[in-house]
């Protein structure tokens, strides 16, 4: 009984809690992180298994990029389609900020 409560409880938070809020979206594009100079808007391309494949807009233009959603690492997909190495990001930063809604999107 108490391991059926459990998981209840698990699934209704999960539902209660939205990944994204609405506030911080338009036409598919949602804030990321901000630091100094800029904040970061997102927009989800795909997403498979636990890789976001989205757009990264801000005051210097529009690019794209890929997350690692299990350990929010990224890289930048460049225009002729080639790829960065994997970066890290740090709790609390910009870029972690912008990986968790790249990750949170559907």
């Amino acid at each position: 009984m108490k391991r059926v409560l459990s998981l209840s409880t698990l699934a209704v938070s999960a539902f209660l809690i939205a990944p994204v809020f609405a506030d911080d979206c338009k036409d598919g594009w949602c804030k990321g992180g901000c630091d100094a100079k800029r904040c970061v808007r997102v927009k989800l391309l795909s997403k498979k298994d636990s890789v976001a494949t989205v757009e990264l807009s801000n005051n210097r233009g529009i690019s794209k990029a890929e997350y690692q959603c299990d350990d929010f690492t990224y890289r930048y997909i460049r225009v002729d389609q080639t790829k960065s190495d994997w970066n890290p990001t740090i709790s609390g930063s910009a870029s972690r900020k912008t990986a968790e809604v790249a990750c949170s999107m559907r």
